[in-house]
């Protein structure tokens, strides 16, 4: 994970310990505009729909086969291939959209 608040950065990091998950998970303080995701396999986002957009382009160019998820947020026109509405644990309701990227940079 990438996030420029290093308090979300300690948080996501014990959450993951707490899940057992720490040494399959990644966090850094940085930007992520300026972030290498090459090696990513799946992204997760938590961003409003423009940032999303503004990131497209490098998602866009990832490997074929790279799996991004979206909590709440679009990717503009990038249809996603999945769309999944449930409520969470607290009763609010969640959308999640999944995309697959197939290695064309598309405008």
């Amino acid at each position: 994970g990438v996030e420029f608040d290093p308090r979300l950065v300690a948080f996501s990091r014990g959450r993951a310990a707490d899940a057992g998950v720490a040494e399959k998970a990644q966090f850094a303080e940085g930007d992520l505009f300026k972030t290498d995701l090459s090696r990513a396999t799946v992204i997760t986002l938590f961003l409003l729909d423009d940032i999303n957009r503004k990131l497209r382009p490098t998602l866009l160019a990832l490997k074929p086969g790279t799996r991004v998820l979206s909590n709440t947020f679009r990717m503009g026109d990038w249809e996603p291939e999945v769309v999944s509405t449930f409520r969470d644990a607290a009763g609010a309701t969640r959308t999640l959209y999944l995309w697959t990227t197939d290695g064309r940079v598309r405008p």
